[in-house]
């Protein structure tokens, strides 16, 4: 391995002052979306001793950051915040990233360090270098897991590299593309001994039992999310939009298919060289293959987050045909002067937006601002002994996850299904904004023993009785089911306004002889699953039979 305490030169100075600039905006911009409190609660849950679960009882893969979530629950059993401890580690796997783009720059023999400039000054990469999710973990693991194994010949570099893809295929499942391709080409390299392919399969035999146990423990091959989010099928149009959004914000990546085509005629059809070929297998075509399965599904709603960890292999590319195109050191200069310009001056498609969104795909940073979660956060820290001591279940939408973590009570994740199966195998018809829909229906609320809704999600049979509004919070939920002594809690709790259900059917019945009789009939089988199936008021049930006679 290349040592970090070799004699300082020019390029390793300029170099440093890219990380350090990295690193500081790193930590300037770090935030936390909601998703990530998904995780958290997992992984609380799990120090607590209920298994790897949202729920209790209930196991559903709802994460699919595996390894992650292990490093977040280590975490937790230290008694250290989440959001700080994820925004710690973060910063140091971005350090790993850019130590080994170095490294890469070393062994290509490189004048100009295009891979660790490109990545340390991207403004996506050092606002996804925090946000409390796996991003910054991956993409460090890829990166030192595709070094060791185009830069090494011997057995511990390629085990160390086959090792570190392996941790990422456990971080992400689009890791084992990565993996895969890296360990058919070492079995395909050249004969090997009977040892040689014991260590070269092991890492894919424990990814095997990983399989296995996820399996055995969660019921299925892959996480809960990918039947939540892909719909079954293929979303082009959408990935499409998501790819195009991206390149178009970091405009220089288009030059990669060209340089590639260039590069490939200019070889008249001779025969690669070898490193070349291992660069092009181990890194190259997993790339390619990631980018169409993100594209064929959809891509993401978070703007650029699933291009952050392939990003630094497309500096690398840069780095690699700046070395192999251009032979004059000016022409060099200047494509290097050129690529990194690009990056500082990207365009930025979000700018003089009132609501950052363009077709379903957000710049999430600026939705989820510190100031905005350290206020839920307070707020949901009160709310929390009465939630807990009332055993109140809620449904949450798709940005309260974190009502789910500080709550600490029964969530079900109401948009796409991640925590829950049979949400999540809703077959779709019509495709809307990815990542968020699949509904639960009020009826299946129900059937979850679910109290309140904590969202506006625009389902049907919303009224002025099952509506409630945060006082100290933007927005509205659902009642689902109305219990008194929960509701009454609440309204003591004085955080929520609604309408007090049994003051709403006095009213009603004091008016119903001005209503038709097939409406009373309706509204009372309504009545009855929100709110005399779960209370004892034998009175004012009697009361609507006695309209109903």
């Amino acid at each position: 391995m290349l040592s970090i305490f070799m004699p300082l030169s020019k390029a390793k100075i300029v170099s440093l002052f890219a990380y350090v600039f990295g690193a500081i905006s790193v930590w300037g911009y770090r935030w936390v979306c909601d998703d990530a409190f998904v995780s958290f609660r997992y992984a609380k849950n799990l120090v607590n001793g209920y298994g790897l679960v949202y729920n209790v009882g209930e196991y559903v893969e709802g994460y699919t950051n595996f390894l992650w979530t292990l490093l977040i629950a280590a975490g937790l059993k230290l008694n250290l915040e989440p959001i700080l401890f994820s925004e710690v580690m973060s910063l140091l796997f971005f350090t790993g990233t850019c130590y080994f783009l170095f490294c890469y720059y070393l062994h290509f023999n490189s004048k100009y360090p295009i891979g660790i400039f490109g990545f340390a000054l991207h403004h996506h990469v050092q606002i996804f270098s925090t946000g409390g999710l796996e991003t910054s973990l991956y993409t460090f693991l890829l990166v030192a897991g595709c070094f060791f194994c185009i830069s090494s010949e011997k057995n511990t570099g390629i085990i160390s590299g086959l090792a570190l893809l392996l941790l990422a295929a456990l971080t992400r499942p689009d890791g084992i593309l990565f993996l895969a391709f890296a360990t058919v080409y070492f079995l395909w390299k050249k004969s090997r001994s009977y040892r040689e392919w014991i260590y070269i399969l092991f890492p894919a035999f424990l990814y095997a039992l990983f399989l296995v146990w996820r399996y055995v423990y969660y019921g299925s091959l892959v996480p809960n999310t990918f039947y939540a989010k892909s719909g079954y099928g293929s979303y082009w149009e959408q990935g499409f939009r998501y790819l195009k959004l991206y390149f178009l914000a970091y405009y220089q990546f288009f030059l990669i298919p060209v340089l590639l085509a260039y590069y490939l005629i200019r070889l008249k059809g001779q025969v690669f060289y070898p490193q070349v070929k291992k660069t092009f297998f181990i890194i190259l075509v997993p790339t390619i293959i990631y980018i169409l399965y993100y594209t064929g599904v959809g891509g993401d709603f978070m703007f650029a987050r699933f291009f952050i960890p392939i990003t630094p292999f497309f500096y690398l590319l840069f780095e690699y045909f700046n070395n192999i195109l251009f032979q004059k050191e000016r022409i060099q200069w200047v494509f290097f002067t050129i690529i990194l310009l690009s990056t500082v001056l990207y365009y930025n498609p979000y700018k003089g937006l009132a609501l950052p969104l363009i077709d379903g795909i957000a710049e999430e940073n600026k939705i989820y601002k510190r100031e905005l979660v350290n206020q839920v956060k307070k707020r949901l820290e009160t709310w929390k002994d009465v939630f807990q001591k009332k055993q109140i279940r809620i449904a949450i939408g798709g940005s309260q996850a974190i009502f789910a973590y500080y709550l600490d009570t029964y969530a079900l994740e109401a948009v796409t299904g991640l925590t829950d199966k049979h949400i999540a195998s809703q077959h779709l018809f019509t495709r809307k904004r990815i990542g968020h829909e699949k509904l639960a229906s009020i009826d299946y609320m129900r059937e979850k023993n679910v109290h309140l809704l904590m969202a506006d999600l625009g389902l049907p049979g919303e009224s002025e009785y099952n509506t409630f509004y945060y006082k100290n919070l933007p927005g509205k939920g659902r009642i689902i089911i109305y219990d008194s002594k929960i509701m009454g809690s609440l309204q003591e709790l004085g955080e929520f306004e609604f309408i007090p259900f049994e003051k709403y059917l006095d009213n009603y019945l004091q008016n119903a002889k001005y209503i038709r009789k097939d409406v009373v009939q309706s509204d009372f089988l309504e009545f009855q699953k929100y709110y005399f199936d779960h209370n004892d008021d034998k009175n004012r049930k009697q009361a609507f039979l006695n309209l109903l006679k």
